[in-house]
């Protein structure tokens, strides 16, 4: 057990943008705590990550495969997950697996931290911290924010996490504040606001950011940089040429009323992202637009099916994306901007990977088909399918909710697991976060307070 006024030892994983956010977390948690910050960026990272990555990377594989302990589909696990090593040749993958996982141990074994604390895992530099944190009994306290406004989750790869001290009180709010038709979570207020300069933005920075990257990688030499590369990858793979227009369908009502076939809903998740790379018990679901591609194809016969994109998402998907869908006549494209719960009550079904939608539809009496197993699951609402599952197995599902009303105990019995689970507090993840902002630092004790009881325990 941790005392919260004894000498704390806490190693923050950072970036840039968030060192100052990780370190009055830490110290608001721990008056007492000893604060180091590793990193693959130079400037934040003080006990030598990246240095002795570089270093490993002069290395043999077979040297580096000899002084990390991970079995190969450990090996193969990490490489899938990372939006970065998937998209290189194997060998060289591995290569900068090994010689991360190599810095990682060795940094953990002479620093000897209590605690490391992080953003949930996003990147394989993060997955290796959570590996290596587990099998050294070094407890591992990955943050994400949450679609209830307010508060947070403690999560490494989306599993279930427990609020020592949850409060079950706030179930009756909550379920008049997410059934309200246009609630939405704070993350997506901003593409909101003003959603073409949103659209415009994101296509105009995303042409940017492969010079840039580019330019950043080698004219600093810090070519393997993790956020360097990976974003000119992506980025790479995200390239239009030209602005992408909506590809919703405004007469999509009228698509619904004149198809007698049950109605399905498939809200797209953002990707790469790690709710999807990392949340996903089965790998083989990161596979998200081929997966996507194969279950239209195998139940649009069946079921009447619609698609709307994710308003923070809309014009960064793969060139060719919208145009493709939008032509594809087995879909049905919802407008972006229409409120996601306004779309659920003209539904029979939902499919998700891990997305929120879940929740807000099994709130609502739905039925709800599940790709993994996502942290909110409760109850007889849900299915998990794979791309195996047949049709008839769906549409039974389907007729099956359909026929239970959704009650009140229900609804709160679904409400208490994922209350279980919320930390109070705001934790932003978008880069703004500042010491000169006030607000931002009354979170950061906000959210410490609410940590306490996880790490004394």
């Amino acid at each position: 057990m941790l005392n919260l006024n004894q000498v704390v030892n806490i190693l923050c994983y950072v970036r840039p943008w968030n060192v100052d956010q990780f370190r009055s977390l830490a110290k608001n948690i721990f008056s007492e705590a000893s604060v180091e910050c590793c990193s693959e960026h130079e400037a934040v990272d003080g006990v030598g990550l990246r240095a002795t990555y570089y270093i490993n990377l002069e290395g043999k594989s077979e040297m580096a495969l000899k002084g990390v302990d991970m079995t190969s589909d450990d090996i193969r696990d990490m490489i899938a997950r990372c939006r970065l090593l998937r998209k290189l040749p194997v060998a060289v993958a591995k290569k900068h697996l090994f010689a991360m996982a190599i810095a990682v141990k060795s940094i953990l074994e002479e620093r000897k931290p209590q605690i490391v604390l992080s953003t949930t895992v996003d990147s394989y530099i993060i997955d290796l911290l959570r590996y290596f944190s587990e099998r050294m009994d070094i407890k591992f306290i990955a943050l994400v924010p949450t679609f209830v406004n307010g508060y947070f989750r403690v999560t490494s790869r989306g599993e279930m996490s427990l609020n020592p001290q949850y409060d079950l009180s706030v179930i009756s709010d909550l379920r008049h504040k997410l059934l309200d038709p246009l609630y939405s979570p704070a993350f997506n207020a901003k593409a909101l606001s003003n959603p073409k300069a949103g659209v415009l933005k994101r296509w105009a920075a995303n042409i940017a950011r492969v010079p840039y990257f580019f330019a950043k990688r080698y004219i600093t030499g810090d070519r393997y940089n993790y956020h360097y590369w990976a974003s000119q990858l992506v980025a790479m793979e995200q390239f239009n040429a030209f602005l992408p227009s909506e590809p919703g369908n405004p007469s999509w009502e009228v698509e619904l009323e004149k198809d007698s076939r049950p109605a399905i809903y498939i809200p797209l998740q953002m990707f790469p992202e790690c709710t999807v790379d990392y949340w996903s018990e089965e790998v083989s679901v990161v596979d998200y637009y081929g997966v996507l591609e194969r279950l239209i194809e195998k139940h649009h016969v069946a079921f009447n099916i619609f698609i709307k994109e994710h308003p923070s998402v809309m014009g960064a998907r793969p060139a060719g994306f919208y145009k493709k869908i939008q032509n594809d006549a087995r879909v049905t494209i919802i407008p972006t901007y229409t409120p996601s719960n306004l779309v659920l009550d003209r539904m029979q079904g939902v499919v998700v990977w891990t997305g929120t939608v879940g929740f807000e539809s099994a709130l609502r009496g739905k039925a709800v088909f599940t790709l993994c197993e996502p942290y909110y699951v409760c109850g007889k609402r849900f299915l998990k399918i794979t791309e195996n599952t047949d049709s008839k197995t769906m549409l039974s599902h389907v007729d099956a909710m359909g026929s239970i009303e959704v009650a009140i105990e229900e609804q709160e019995e679904l409400l208490a697991r994922l209350v279980q689970q919320l930390f109070q507090g705001v934790f932003k993840n978008n880069g703004t976060w500042s010491l000169d902002n006030m607000k931002d630092l009354e979170d950061a004790q906000t959210m410490a307070i609410s940590l306490r009881p996880l790490l004394s325990s």
